[in-house]
């Protein structure tokens, strides 16, 4: 017999969008199957998890913020497809601010998260010498203390690779919820900093550009909000490769631009 072919999957429209929190979106998609039919379908938001499992449908309970949606299908052979993502914009209904910031400063740290010394480098991933992560800080004294935040996303310019590196971990960093300055970090841990659950992950990017916006979720805004409640003016952020790229003895890592460089990273 010949090998069963996976299903694809195919969003077809995402309406209205954008669209405003409590409003009413339909999602519609479908799937094609080559040797078979398709039996079960899987919806999904970066920022609400699990939608629906119909072909299509509607719901007005969508958070304000960026949603990467996904659909992915599954074949009567329990194949599933690749995933298929479209960008979903939901407003707060009020007036609404968007603000970017420019990182303000960058330094390589080690797999305990105690800063390196700053080499003009900020690699993630397997150096010569073991794991290598990294850390950007934003000054985010220019919150408006009225404003509501909703959504906090981040992307990074990146200036060079050496072999493949994978996905890498966007996660806290920092003594208490990311507000320390890792220009002065002694190494202190309150908990597990670059360890502790990711905020989001960033696909392996590509020389010599910047990366897609990648949405933080409900945890990077709690977290950037209570900073600046808190009359904290820093927030950081810590990158890391996979634990399989840093435990290889293979040098595997991406340079990420830095604060003395043309392009940066950004927050927004």
């Amino acid at each position: 017999t010949s090998p069963n072919l996976p299903p694809t999957a195919s969003i077809t429209s995402i309406t209205p969008n954008p669209a405003t929190q409590g409003q009413t979106v339909t999602f519609t998609g479908s799937g094609e199957d080559l040797d078979g039919t398709i039996t079960a379908y899987e919806w999904t938001s970066s920022i609400n998890g699990p939608l629906s499992t119909a072909s299509s449908f509607s719901t007005s309970s969508l958070s304000a913020g960026t949603h990467t949606i996904a659909l992915r299908v599954k074949d009567n052979n329990e194949a599933w497809s690749s995933p298929v993502t479209s960008s979903l914009t939901v407003s707060s209904g009020g007036s609404e601010y968007q603000l970017t910031l420019e990182s303000s400063y960058s330094t390589d740290v080690n797999s305990r998260g105690t800063k390196y010394y700053h080499d003009g480098s900020d690699w993630v991933g397997r150096g010569s010498s073991g794991a290598i992560r990294a850390v950007n800080r934003w000054d985010i004294s220019g919150i408006d203390p009225s404003w509501d935040i909703v959504s906090v996303e981040v992307r990074f310019y990146t200036e060079a690779k050496t072999g493949s590196p994978g996905t890498i971990s966007l996660t806290r960093y920092g003594t208490s919820r990311g507000e320390d300055n890792p220009e002065t970090d002694t190494g202190t841990q309150a908990y597990s900093k670059i360890n502790s659950t990711p905020y989001a992950s960033l696909p392996e990017p590509s020389s010599g550009s910047w990366t897609n916006w990648i949405n933080l979720g409900s945890a990077a805004v709690s977290d950037i909000t209570w900073c600046r409640d808190s009359g904290l003016p820093i927030w950081s952020l810590g990158l890391k490769a996979s634990d399989a790229i840093e435990a290889s003895t293979t040098v595997r890592h991406v340079d990420f631009s830095e604060d003395n460089e043309a392009n940066d990273a950004e927050l927004r």
